[in-house]
């Protein structure tokens, strides 16, 4: 039995108050019997368990790894150039040393854009990663991790970049150590008559290659 999960996540202030009307992050959790696979749960964040904050309810959910293949539709690191000492190891550290925002449970987007160009100034307002660029020439929307203005996606870094802590080292070594994945996915399906997209592609914590279809997972609309 297969295990997967599929985050919708948010970099934004609202969808992590503990309290909502209209949760906006959902996990959806699937289950593969080798007969196919099939929606076993779909929640808000607000619904994990745990007397913490929703934000790290979601830390403590991926830290205990209760799955094979965690997909995520927000980043793990910035352009190349932009990497510190160009290991991803080094960028999560540094994040640690960010301070939170004051609204939020992770940094600022606009902190993670200066750690970025702190290692070497922009040559362009949206640089892109191999992987995002790759998608882009195919008509996906994909968010430079490095810009914060209008639909900017250093916020959602910041905000996986803080998860991320809980994932550790062992995450990174695929094919050693790891007994799990964990990947970003990039919701793109149309929406269905139950009001459910499908998301076909997931980037597979390569952080600079293209991404590799593994398979779909079901998100709130």
């Amino acid at each position: 039995m297969s295990r997967f999960v599929g985050i919708d996540f948010s970099g934004a202030v609202r969808p992590w108050r503990p309290l909502l009307d209209r949760p906006t992050v959902w996990l959806a959790v699937a289950e593969d019997d080798g007969y196919g696979t099939r929606l076993k749960g779909l929640m808000p964040v607000q619904s994990l368990q745990g007397d913490v904050p929703p934000f790290d309810r979601l830390v403590q959910f991926l830290a205990r790894a209760d799955f094979d293949v965690a997909a995520i539709d927000a980043p793990f690191a910035l352009p190349l150039v932009h990497l510190p000492d160009g290991r991803r190891s080094e960028l999560l550290r540094r994040v640690s040393l960010l301070p939170n925002a004051i609204d939020r449970p992770f940094p600022r987007g606009a902190d993670i854009v200066a750690l970025g160009e702190a290692v070497a100034p922009k040559a362009e307002a949206k640089p892109l990663r191999q992987t995002e660029q790759y998608w882009v020439e195919r008509g996906v929307n994909a968010r430079s991790t490095v810009w914060c203005g209008a639909r900017g996606g250093a916020p959602f870094a910041a905000g996986s970049f803080a998860c991320d802590r809980a994932f550790g080292p062992t995450v990174l070594a695929l094919g050693t150590n790891a007994t799990w994945l964990a990947c970003r996915g990039l919701p793109c399906g149309p929406t269905s008559s139950m009001g459910i997209a499908s998301s076909g592609l997931f980037e597979i914590l390569s952080y600079q290659s293209p991404c590799r279809y593994i398979g779909k997972f079901a998100y709130p609309n």
